[in-house]
């Protein structure tokens, strides 16, 4: 998503005015991508993100050069029939909606800024009633943004709100999609609820050359990251400066101090292979929220490694949330594949996908 909203902005920049913003609302029965797929495109055509994986974006596109021009949003239908979900990439038969509005850079700024908070958040976009108009909902505020009439009865808002705040308190694998809202006259209002999780963080505790290729994974997938290390030695720019954050501490003091906090969007990698560092790491990990543990090592040095935690006063269940040897088994061994194993297994933790048995390296 950060990319989609990184090219509108670019297109500020450069002096347009108007930019179209294409996002998947409902899929009926299967489709390339889920709801809350986004794809922007300028003035000039240009495309950045996906609604379909290739599939049907310059139809989109050609509708969006339409949205730009009258400043009118529209709701597109694609599928329905297997024969023209196939011709659409919908494989399985199905149909998508697909919501196409017009953004200026204000509301731009608006909705791109409500993201980068960080924070659990819903966006709101009323797709019937009051068409266009866009709430940006966290735990605490609302934030309103000016893309469309937001004349709308206070019972079906806070109805909404409600809807919203519920699926920030489910967390990362909250689902996007369209509710029906009906107010105390009987009119139905139809609001795409789009759920902004937590953005997860990788958490890298090890400078290591597995590391320097993790981060890169995780920038691709979405994840912020972070990773510490008190070896100046591998610990270096050169290494790791493409990192979110590359701290030269020892893992309890930058836990201790709150410089790195973990909760339940942290997702904490162990890479050091040094019980100095390792312990400390994953103590504070077994004592937090965080979904997934995982440390290098083979399967000898992991009963090692829980003995010494067992003394420490954990329990089995307790230190059986660690995965080691971390990652899936992709019979992968070179720095690269070790990684790639592990973001794989990250990320199906992430979306509630199935891991296989670990392997030992």
């Amino acid at each position: 998503m950060q990319m989609v909203w990184d090219a509108m902005g670019s297109w500020f920049e450069r002096g347009d005015t108007f930019v179209a913003l294409a996002t998947v609302v409902n899929v009926y029965r299967s489709a390339p991508r889920p709801e809350g797929a986004m794809l922007a495109v300028s003035v000039r055509g240009e495309l950045v993100g996906s609604v379909s994986g290739g599939c049907i974006e310059a139809d989109v596109a050609f509708n969006a050069a339409q949205v730009i021009e009258t400043g009118v949003a529209q709701l597109l239908g694609v599928g329905i029939e297997d024969e023209t979900a196939w011709d659409a990439g919908l494989t399985c038969g199905g149909a998508i909606e697909i919501w196409v509005e017009r953004l200026d850079r204000v509301a731009l700024m608006a909705i791109s800024g409500a993201w980068k908070r960080a924070v659990p958040a819903v966006s709101m976009t009323w797709i019937s009633g009051a068409t266009g108009s866009r709430q940006v909902v966290d735990a605490g505020a609302v934030i309103h943004v000016a893309t469309g009439s937001v004349a709308l009865p206070d019972p079906v808002i806070e109805d909404a709100i409600g809807h919203a705040r519920r699926i920030i308190a489910e967390g990362q694998r909250a689902p996007s999609g369209i509710r029906e809202i009906v107010a105390p006259d009987g009119t139905a209002y139809r609001v795409f609820l789009h759920a902004w999780p937590r953005h997860p963080r990788l958490i890298i505790f090890g400078a290591v050359h597995v590391a320097q290729s993790l981060v890169r994974f995780a920038h691709e997938v979405g994840f912020e990251t972070c990773v510490i290390d008190p070896r100046s030695v591998f610990a270096t720019d050169e290494r790791l400066g493409h990192a979110g954050q590359l701290l030269r501490a020892w893992p309890q003091d930058v836990i201790a101090n709150g410089h790195v906090v973990l909760d339940e969007s942290s997702f904490v990698v162990v890479l050091t292979h040094d019980p100095k560092l390792d312990e400390p790491a994953l103590v504070a990990a077994l004592r937090s929220k965080a979904p997934y543990i995982g440390c290098l090592g083979s399967r000898k040095t992991q009963e090692i490694r829980r003995a010494r935690l067992i003394r420490q006063g954990f329990t089995e269940d307790e230190i059986g949330r660690i995965r080691g040897p971390v990652g899936l088994d992709l019979g992968g061994r070179t720095p690269e594949e070790i990684a790639l194993g592990i973001m794989a297994e990250v990320v199906a933790v992430a979306r509630g996908g199935r891991v296989g048995e670990q392997a030992a390296r």
